[in-house]
Protein backbone atom coordinates (compact mmCIF):
# COMPACT_ATOMS: atom_id res chain seq x y z
CA UNK A 1 0.00 0.00 0.00
CA UNK A 2 1.10 3.32 -0.79
CA UNK A 3 2.08 6.10 1.87
CA UNK A 4 -0.02 9.20 2.24
CA UNK A 5 0.83 12.15 0.61
CA UNK A 6 -1.32 15.17 1.68
CA UNK A 7 -2.21 17.76 -0.40
CA UNK A 8 -0.14 20.88 -1.00
CA UNK A 9 -2.00 23.84 -2.11
CA UNK A 10 2.19 25.26 -3.45
CA UNK A 11 2.84 21.94 -5.08
CA UNK A 12 -0.66 21.82 -6.65
CA UNK A 13 -0.28 24.52 -9.14
CA UNK A 14 2.38 22.46 -10.89
CA UNK A 15 1.12 19.19 -10.46
CA UNK A 16 -0.89 16.29 -8.74
CA UNK A 17 1.21 14.16 -6.35
CA UNK A 18 -1.22 10.92 -5.90
CA UNK A 19 -0.95 10.61 -9.63
CA UNK A 20 2.43 10.78 -9.67
CA UNK A 21 3.47 8.50 -6.50
CA UNK A 22 0.66 5.99 -7.86
CA UNK A 23 2.39 6.30 -11.37
CA UNK A 24 3.25 2.35 -12.42
CA UNK A 25 6.04 3.62 -15.15
CA UNK A 26 9.42 2.51 -13.59
CA UNK A 27 12.62 4.02 -14.72
CA UNK A 28 16.27 2.65 -14.30
CA UNK A 29 19.15 5.87 -14.04
CA UNK A 30 22.04 5.08 -16.79
CA UNK A 31 25.19 6.73 -17.37
CA UNK A 32 24.24 8.51 -21.09
CA UNK A 33 27.91 7.41 -22.30
CA UNK A 34 27.85 3.75 -21.45
CA UNK A 35 24.44 3.49 -23.09
CA UNK A 36 25.34 5.23 -26.48
CA UNK A 37 27.97 2.91 -26.60
CA UNK A 38 25.62 -0.21 -26.30
CA UNK A 39 23.16 1.09 -28.54
CA UNK A 40 25.67 1.66 -31.44
CA UNK A 41 27.13 -1.73 -30.77
CA UNK A 42 23.57 -3.10 -31.06
CA UNK A 43 22.95 -0.32 -34.10
CA UNK A 44 26.63 -2.19 -35.57
CA UNK A 45 24.80 -5.64 -35.20
CA UNK A 46 21.45 -4.82 -36.51
CA UNK A 47 19.83 -7.54 -38.81
CA UNK A 48 19.86 -7.05 -42.01
CA UNK A 49 16.52 -8.38 -43.34
CA UNK A 50 15.95 -10.87 -46.56
CA UNK A 51 15.35 -9.60 -49.50
CA UNK A 52 11.85 -7.92 -49.26
CA UNK A 53 10.58 -8.86 -52.44
CA UNK A 54 8.43 -6.09 -55.21
CA UNK A 55 9.05 -3.59 -52.19
CA UNK A 56 12.64 -3.69 -52.47
CA UNK A 57 12.32 -3.64 -56.38
CA UNK A 58 9.97 -0.63 -55.42
CA UNK A 59 12.38 0.92 -53.17
CA UNK A 60 15.69 0.56 -55.75
CA UNK A 61 13.31 1.69 -59.29
CA UNK A 62 12.61 5.02 -57.19
CA UNK A 63 16.03 5.50 -56.52
CA UNK A 64 17.05 5.13 -59.84
CA UNK A 65 14.34 7.21 -61.26
CA UNK A 66 16.97 9.31 -63.05
CA UNK A 67 19.74 9.06 -65.04
CA UNK A 68 22.80 6.63 -63.66
CA UNK A 69 25.67 4.61 -64.15
CA UNK A 70 25.80 1.16 -62.68
CA UNK A 71 27.92 2.40 -59.28
CA UNK A 72 30.18 0.60 -57.80
CA UNK A 73 29.40 -1.68 -54.28
CA UNK A 74 30.35 0.68 -51.87
CA UNK A 75 28.20 3.81 -53.31
CA UNK A 76 24.50 2.54 -52.98
CA UNK A 77 22.45 4.04 -51.00
CA UNK A 78 22.57 2.58 -47.70
CA UNK A 79 18.75 1.55 -46.89
CA UNK A 80 19.00 -0.75 -50.19
CA UNK A 81 20.55 -2.96 -47.45
CA UNK A 82 19.19 -2.44 -44.12
CA UNK A 83 15.50 -1.58 -45.55
CA UNK A 84 15.45 -4.04 -48.59
CA UNK A 85 17.56 -6.53 -47.47
CA UNK A 86 19.69 -6.32 -51.10
CA UNK A 87 22.98 -7.29 -50.26
CA UNK A 88 24.27 -7.10 -53.60
CA UNK A 89 23.32 -3.72 -55.39
CA UNK A 90 25.63 -4.11 -58.37
CA UNK A 91 23.84 -7.43 -59.08
CA UNK A 92 20.70 -6.07 -58.42
CA UNK A 93 20.86 -3.51 -60.80
CA UNK A 94 22.19 -5.51 -63.53
CA UNK A 95 19.01 -7.99 -63.00
CA UNK A 96 16.55 -5.68 -63.47
CA UNK A 97 18.54 -3.94 -66.29
CA UNK A 98 18.15 -7.64 -67.46
CA UNK A 99 14.69 -7.94 -67.00
CA UNK A 100 13.91 -4.85 -69.00
CA UNK A 101 13.26 -2.44 -65.97
CA UNK A 102 16.07 -0.13 -67.16
CA UNK A 103 17.24 0.76 -70.68
CA UNK A 104 20.11 2.30 -71.77
CA UNK A 105 20.59 6.13 -71.79
CA UNK A 106 21.76 7.65 -74.69
CA UNK A 107 24.99 9.59 -74.74
CA UNK A 108 23.68 13.14 -74.71
CA UNK A 109 21.30 11.93 -71.88
CA UNK A 110 24.27 9.92 -69.97
CA UNK A 111 25.83 13.62 -69.79
CA UNK A 112 22.95 14.26 -67.14
CA UNK A 113 24.13 11.76 -64.71
CA UNK A 114 27.94 13.47 -64.46
CA UNK A 115 28.53 15.85 -61.36
CA UNK A 116 28.71 19.55 -62.31
CA UNK A 117 32.24 20.03 -61.66
CA UNK A 118 32.82 16.67 -64.41
CA UNK A 119 31.05 18.41 -66.67
CA UNK A 120 32.53 22.49 -66.09
CA UNK A 121 35.62 20.05 -66.94
CA UNK A 122 34.17 18.94 -70.62
CA UNK A 123 33.64 22.60 -70.99
CA UNK A 124 37.03 24.20 -70.33
CA UNK A 125 38.27 20.84 -73.24
CA UNK A 126 35.69 22.42 -74.74
CA UNK A 127 37.12 26.08 -74.38
CA UNK A 128 33.55 27.12 -73.26
CA UNK A 129 32.21 28.94 -70.53
CA UNK A 130 31.39 26.89 -67.22
CA UNK A 131 28.49 29.25 -65.68
CA UNK A 132 25.20 28.04 -65.06
CA UNK A 133 23.17 25.02 -63.87
CA UNK A 134 23.40 21.29 -64.68
CA UNK A 135 21.03 21.57 -67.48
CA UNK A 136 22.67 24.54 -69.08
CA UNK A 137 25.78 23.08 -68.52
CA UNK A 138 24.97 19.95 -70.34
CA UNK A 139 23.01 21.19 -73.46
CA UNK A 140 26.16 23.77 -73.69
CA UNK A 141 28.31 20.60 -74.25
CA UNK A 142 25.62 19.48 -76.48
CA UNK A 143 25.51 22.42 -78.66
CA UNK A 144 29.84 22.97 -78.83
CA UNK A 145 30.86 19.12 -79.52
CA UNK A 146 30.24 16.30 -81.87
CA UNK A 147 29.08 13.21 -81.41
CA UNK A 148 32.41 11.52 -81.08
CA UNK A 149 33.03 13.81 -78.01
CA UNK A 150 29.96 13.44 -76.35
CA UNK A 151 30.06 9.41 -76.67
CA UNK A 152 33.77 8.96 -75.31
CA UNK A 153 32.80 11.23 -72.38
CA UNK A 154 29.63 10.42 -71.83
CA UNK A 155 29.37 7.30 -68.73
CA UNK A 156 27.26 4.29 -69.45
CA UNK A 157 24.03 4.93 -67.96
CA UNK A 158 20.57 3.84 -67.77
CA UNK A 159 16.96 5.30 -67.19
CA UNK A 160 13.61 3.82 -66.31
CA UNK A 161 11.70 1.71 -69.00
CA UNK A 162 8.53 1.94 -69.79
CA UNK A 163 8.14 -1.47 -67.87
CA UNK A 164 9.83 0.62 -64.69
CA UNK A 165 7.72 3.01 -65.18
CA UNK A 166 4.80 0.99 -64.57
CA UNK A 167 5.98 -0.81 -62.13
CA UNK A 168 6.49 2.54 -60.14
CA UNK A 169 3.13 3.44 -60.79
CA UNK A 170 1.61 0.13 -59.45
CA UNK A 171 3.30 -0.19 -56.76
CA UNK A 172 2.91 3.77 -55.50
CA UNK A 173 1.91 3.19 -51.98
CA UNK A 174 5.58 1.13 -51.12
CA UNK A 175 7.07 4.55 -52.42
CA UNK A 176 5.16 6.46 -49.90
CA UNK A 177 6.01 3.97 -47.14
CA UNK A 178 9.86 3.84 -47.89
CA UNK A 179 9.53 7.91 -47.77
CA UNK A 180 7.37 7.50 -44.61
CA UNK A 181 9.82 4.97 -42.53
CA UNK A 182 9.74 7.02 -39.81
CA UNK A 183 6.44 5.60 -38.87
CA UNK A 184 7.78 2.49 -38.74
CA UNK A 185 5.09 0.57 -40.94
CA UNK A 186 6.59 -1.84 -42.68
CA UNK A 187 5.03 -2.90 -46.15
CA UNK A 188 4.20 -6.75 -44.29
CA UNK A 189 2.14 -4.66 -42.19
CA UNK A 190 0.39 -2.18 -44.78
CA UNK A 191 -0.66 -5.35 -46.94
CA UNK A 192 -2.04 -7.18 -44.09
CA UNK A 193 -4.04 -4.24 -43.48
CA UNK A 194 -5.17 -2.85 -46.62
CA UNK A 195 -8.36 -2.92 -48.10
CA UNK A 196 -9.17 -2.80 -51.73
CA UNK A 197 -11.58 0.03 -51.82
CA UNK A 198 -8.68 1.92 -49.17
CA UNK A 199 -6.42 4.94 -49.73
CA UNK A 200 -3.22 4.71 -48.63
CA UNK A 201 -3.98 7.21 -45.75
CA UNK A 202 -6.89 5.22 -45.07
CA UNK A 203 -4.51 2.19 -44.80
CA UNK A 204 -2.29 4.26 -42.49
CA UNK A 205 -4.82 5.76 -40.00
CA UNK A 206 -6.45 2.47 -39.35
CA UNK A 207 -2.82 1.05 -38.57
CA UNK A 208 -1.62 3.93 -36.39
CA UNK A 209 -5.44 3.91 -34.91
CA UNK A 210 -4.73 0.73 -33.50
CA UNK A 211 -1.08 1.22 -32.45
CA UNK A 212 -2.53 4.15 -30.25
CA UNK A 213 -5.11 1.88 -28.87
CA UNK A 214 -3.05 -0.72 -27.67
CA UNK A 215 0.18 1.21 -26.50
CA UNK A 216 1.20 0.81 -23.11
CA UNK A 217 2.97 4.34 -23.05
CA UNK A 218 0.70 6.70 -21.24
CA UNK A 219 2.21 9.21 -23.36
CA UNK A 220 2.62 8.08 -26.98
CA UNK A 221 4.71 10.36 -28.65
CA UNK A 222 5.33 9.00 -31.70
CA UNK A 223 2.04 7.86 -32.56
CA UNK A 224 0.75 11.47 -32.10
CA UNK A 225 4.16 13.09 -34.04
CA UNK A 226 2.98 10.15 -36.88
CA UNK A 227 -0.51 11.91 -36.70
CA UNK A 228 0.56 14.72 -37.31
CA UNK A 229 2.88 14.01 -40.03
CA UNK A 230 0.06 11.73 -41.92
CA UNK A 231 -2.79 14.99 -41.44
CA UNK A 232 -0.29 17.24 -42.61
CA UNK A 233 0.45 14.90 -45.57
CA UNK A 234 -2.98 14.64 -46.18
CA UNK A 235 -3.55 18.49 -46.02
CA UNK A 236 -5.97 18.72 -43.21
CA UNK A 237 -4.44 21.52 -41.75
CA UNK A 238 -6.30 22.46 -38.68
CA UNK A 239 -6.14 18.79 -37.12
CA UNK A 240 -2.37 18.70 -37.85
CA UNK A 241 -2.34 21.58 -35.87
CA UNK A 242 -4.11 20.24 -33.02
CA UNK A 243 -1.76 16.80 -32.87
CA UNK A 244 1.22 19.38 -33.00
CA UNK A 245 -0.20 21.53 -30.34
CA UNK A 246 -0.66 18.21 -28.50
CA UNK A 247 3.03 17.10 -28.72
CA UNK A 248 4.37 20.17 -27.38
CA UNK A 249 1.62 20.25 -25.02
CA UNK A 250 3.19 17.08 -23.59
CA UNK A 251 6.35 18.15 -23.91
CA UNK A 252 7.00 20.98 -22.01
CA UNK A 253 4.53 19.58 -19.07
CA UNK A 254 7.18 17.54 -17.28
CA UNK A 255 5.32 14.42 -17.42
CA UNK A 256 8.50 12.61 -18.97
CA UNK A 257 10.10 13.17 -15.09
CA UNK A 258 7.31 11.13 -13.69
CA UNK A 259 9.21 8.22 -12.79
CA UNK A 260 11.88 10.70 -11.14
CA UNK A 261 9.81 12.28 -9.20
CA UNK A 262 8.41 9.12 -7.92
CA UNK A 263 11.79 7.65 -7.15
CA UNK A 264 12.63 10.86 -5.12
CA UNK A 265 9.86 11.12 -3.07
CA UNK A 266 9.73 7.59 -2.52
CA UNK A 267 13.69 7.74 -0.88
CA UNK A 268 14.88 5.63 -3.53
CA UNK A 269 18.29 6.75 -4.96
CA UNK A 270 19.07 9.23 -8.11
CA UNK A 271 22.28 10.51 -8.88
CA UNK A 272 21.34 14.34 -9.32
CA UNK A 273 19.41 15.92 -7.07
CA UNK A 274 15.89 16.65 -8.57
CA UNK A 275 16.10 20.51 -9.91
CA UNK A 276 19.16 19.09 -12.28
CA UNK A 277 16.66 16.83 -14.42
CA UNK A 278 15.04 19.57 -16.09
CA UNK A 279 16.54 18.16 -19.48
CA UNK A 280 14.96 14.99 -19.43
CA UNK A 281 11.66 16.18 -17.83
CA UNK A 282 10.53 18.72 -20.04
CA UNK A 283 11.30 17.95 -23.55
CA UNK A 284 11.90 21.83 -25.20
CA UNK A 285 12.00 21.25 -29.27
CA UNK A 286 12.27 24.97 -30.88
CA UNK A 287 11.63 23.42 -34.39
CA UNK A 288 8.13 21.76 -33.12
CA UNK A 289 7.03 25.67 -31.97
CA UNK A 290 8.06 27.25 -35.30
CA UNK A 291 6.20 24.88 -37.48
CA UNK A 292 2.72 26.64 -35.89
CA UNK A 293 3.87 29.26 -37.90
CA UNK A 294 2.23 27.31 -40.58
CA UNK A 295 -0.91 26.91 -39.61
CA UNK A 296 -1.23 30.77 -38.35
CA UNK A 297 -4.36 30.85 -40.51
CA UNK A 298 -6.26 28.32 -38.91
CA UNK A 299 -4.64 28.60 -35.04
CA UNK A 300 -7.28 29.51 -32.40
CA UNK A 301 -6.96 29.49 -28.95
CA UNK A 302 -9.55 27.47 -27.89
CA UNK A 303 -7.45 24.66 -28.96
CA UNK A 304 -4.95 25.51 -26.10
CA UNK A 305 -7.72 26.11 -23.93
CA UNK A 306 -9.54 22.51 -24.79
CA UNK A 307 -6.06 21.01 -24.03
CA UNK A 308 -5.31 22.25 -20.75
CA UNK A 309 -9.58 20.73 -19.79
CA UNK A 310 -7.01 17.10 -20.58
CA UNK A 311 -5.42 17.29 -16.58
CA UNK A 312 -1.52 16.21 -16.43
CA UNK A 313 -0.01 14.69 -13.47
CA UNK A 314 2.69 17.38 -13.97
CA UNK A 315 2.17 20.88 -15.96
CA UNK A 316 5.38 23.10 -15.86
CA UNK A 317 4.21 25.01 -18.41
CA UNK A 318 0.75 26.81 -17.19
CA UNK A 319 -1.77 27.90 -19.87
CA UNK A 320 -0.75 31.44 -19.75
CA UNK A 321 3.00 30.64 -20.40
CA UNK A 322 1.74 28.22 -23.73
CA UNK A 323 -0.33 30.98 -25.08
CA UNK A 324 2.38 33.47 -24.68
CA UNK A 325 4.57 31.15 -26.75
CA UNK A 326 2.61 30.26 -29.13
CA UNK A 327 1.47 34.11 -29.62
CA UNK A 328 5.09 34.73 -29.93
CA UNK A 329 5.88 32.42 -32.50
CA UNK A 330 3.09 33.84 -34.23
CA UNK A 331 3.89 37.07 -34.08
CA UNK A 332 7.68 36.81 -34.63
CA UNK A 333 8.99 37.86 -31.95
CA UNK A 334 9.32 33.89 -30.96
CA UNK A 335 12.92 33.53 -28.92
CA UNK A 336 14.34 29.99 -28.16
CA UNK A 337 16.62 31.13 -24.88
CA UNK A 338 14.04 33.93 -23.67
CA UNK A 339 11.50 30.56 -24.14
CA UNK A 340 13.73 27.64 -22.30
CA UNK A 341 14.49 29.65 -19.47
CA UNK A 342 11.27 30.58 -18.66
CA UNK A 343 10.63 26.90 -18.60
CA UNK A 344 13.78 26.38 -16.58
CA UNK A 345 12.42 28.97 -13.93
CA UNK A 346 9.16 27.52 -13.94
CA UNK A 347 10.96 23.61 -13.38
CA UNK A 348 13.21 25.63 -10.91
CA UNK A 349 10.00 26.39 -8.84
CA UNK A 350 8.65 23.41 -9.19
CA UNK A 351 11.57 21.05 -7.98
CA UNK A 352 11.95 23.42 -5.06
CA UNK A 353 8.65 22.93 -3.84
CA UNK A 354 8.84 19.35 -4.27
CA UNK A 355 12.09 19.35 -2.17
CA UNK A 356 10.11 21.22 0.57
CA UNK A 357 7.29 18.84 0.03
CA UNK A 358 9.45 16.02 0.67
CA UNK A 359 11.58 17.49 3.75
CA UNK A 360 7.71 18.38 5.50
CA UNK A 361 6.74 14.83 4.77
CA UNK A 362 10.30 13.54 6.32
CA UNK A 363 9.80 16.07 9.39
CA UNK A 364 6.25 14.58 10.06
CA UNK A 365 7.20 11.11 9.93
CA UNK A 366 10.14 11.61 12.25
CA UNK A 367 7.37 13.60 15.00
CA UNK A 368 5.21 10.32 14.66
CA UNK A 369 7.67 8.00 15.81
Amino acid sequence: MLPFYPYDENLSKYCDIERIVSHSDEVTIIDTEDSMTDLEEKSNASTIPPLQGDYAKTVFLWAFRKISPIKKRNEYQRYLLYECGIREPVSFHKQLIKEGYFQKASPQDSLKSLTNDNLKMLLRQLNQPVSGNKSILVQRIIDHSDKTFIKNNSPKSYLLSEKGKLFLIEHENYVKIHKYKDWDIDWKEYDAKHEPHHSFYDTMWSILNERLKNSDNEYPRSEYFHMYQLYSEEGKNYEALKMLLRIIYIDISGVYGIPTYKIYLTDKFIYKDVDEYFDSSVLFVPTLFLWIQKYKDVYSDDIINNLYEEKLPVQICSKEMFLWIVHSVLDGSFDEQITEHKLQDAYSEFADLLKKYKSNIKQKKEASL
